[in-house]
């Protein structure tokens, strides 16, 4: 091998070389892969999720563009194309916003089943139960409480339609919205307020 094959690494005022190590074709294509896969869930994202995220507006109207489309080959190009902006934007930000988003739904999750199992234990159980539940929760109002869960339970014994049911699950999410938050005590409204106003909301 000559000299001319093998020239010398380039070094510049504080000693360190110029030259810059390459990225393995390997490595760009999974670096690659990982930004379409933040751009798949950017476009699955609610507008107003988009709207919060620190990110150029090119990126977000690439987003907005993909969301249109329905035809899967033009689609592929439209997210190969987030991708190829993605290489010009810090991915971390998402990263943690996503994070976030995660940690919340896990959350919502986990209240979701702590309430259905409330309500179950509350329907299958007896007035015992109900008293040693409703224990939990000081700031529910005592015969609100126990005249849902009787109409719960008669609607299970007679097969009618679970709106008794449904109004519980309300009901107790309410309970422990403002258990966990503590929001009677920041708005400066009664306890059991806040637990009646929400059995009139949507619910399971």
């Amino acid at each position: 091998m000559t000299h001319r094959d093998n020239p010398p690494p380039q070094i510049d005022e504080t000693g360190e070389s110029r030259i810059t190590p390459r990225t393995s074709k390997t490595q760009r294509k999974k670096e690659m892969i990982e930004l379409q896969k933040i751009g798949e869930r950017l476009v699955s994202l609610s507008e107003k999720k988009l709207k919060a995220l620190s990110i150029p507006e090119e990126l977000k109207d690439a987003v907005r563009f993909a969301r249109t489309i329905r035809s899967h080959s033009a689609r592929k190009r439209q997210m190969q194309h987030i991708g190829v902006i993605m290489r010009h934007v810090d991915p971390d930000p998402i990263r943690r916003a996503f994070q976030n988003l995660d940690d919340m739904l896990s959350q919502d999750a986990r209240t979701f089943q702590r309430i259905e199992q409330l309500r179950e234990e509350l329907l299958a159980g007896n007035d015992e139960d109900a008293l040693r539940i409703l224990d939990l929760f000081p700031q529910a109002e005592r015969e609100e409480f126990l005249r849902i869960v009787a109409r719960g339970r008669n609607e299970r014994i007679t097969g009618k339609k679970p709106a008794a049911s449904r109004a519980l699950f309300r009901y107790l999410r309410a309970l422990l919205e403002s258990s966990e938050k503590g929001e009677h005590s920041a708005h400066g409204e009664e306890p059991h307020s806040v637990a009646r106003d929400k059995t009139t909301q949507g619910g399971v």
